[in-house]
């Protein structure tokens, strides 16, 4: 207790004085505005970096736009690429349909003309073994085919359109011409 006393009685020291170093005051002064100075540009900057980056990001989006212009550009100048690529291959398959064309256009204009060449001598022929009577064995067509046909002509007459002796003749001529064919001889009164 004694010691307890003793320790009360002990003044409290007050504050230390510490004494600042010569010239500490202007140069923390001087420090205090460079910080504030150096917010203040940093503020400025960070609006300018702000405004900055708007700008660069406005610029970047007109940039995208514009590249989505170039592609839809190139996607338009694609398909037209391959609808001309199209276009040269079916302009070519019709050049080759053309060309099968003209040449079965050729071997059916050949055909058509062996056909009358075969019905003039089938003509020919049969009407060689007549006497005076003659057959149409085949007509011209309105497509300009051969159908055919058997008129007896009678001095170049269709058979209903001649009187009835001459069609007795043409019958006797007809009679005549097939007993030669088959080498008979019939009386025929």
């Amino acid at each position: 207790e004694a010691l307890t006393a003793q320790l009360e009685a002990v003044p409290e020291p007050g504050p230390a004085g510490i004494c600042d170093l010569p010239g500490y005051a202007e140069r923390k002064t001087a420090l205090a505005e460079e910080l504030r100075a150096a917010d203040e540009a940093l503020a400025q900057i960070c609006r300018q970096d702000g405004a900055l980056e708007q700008g660069l990001r406005g610029r970047a989006d007109e940039l995208e736009a514009e590249m989505d212009g170039l592609r839809t550009e190139l996607s338009r100048e694609s398909i037209l690429a391959d609808a001309q690529s199209r276009m040269e291959k079916y302009e070519g398959e019709r050049r080759a349909a053309g060309a099968e064309l003209s040449r079965l256009d050729g071997l059916l204009y050949l055909s058509d003309a062996f056909t009358r060449y075969k019905s003039e001598r089938i003509t020919g022929a049969v009407n060689a073994l007549f006497e005076r009577t003659r057959f149409r064995l085949f007509t011209q067509q309105v497509n300009g085919g051969q159908g055919e046909c058997c008129d007896p002509l009678w001095e170049g007459r269709p058979y209903g359109t001649i009187s009835d002796g001459e069609r007795a003749k043409t019958g006797l001529d007809v009679i005549n011409s097939l007993m030669r064919a088959y080498d008979l001889r019939l009386p025929v009164f």
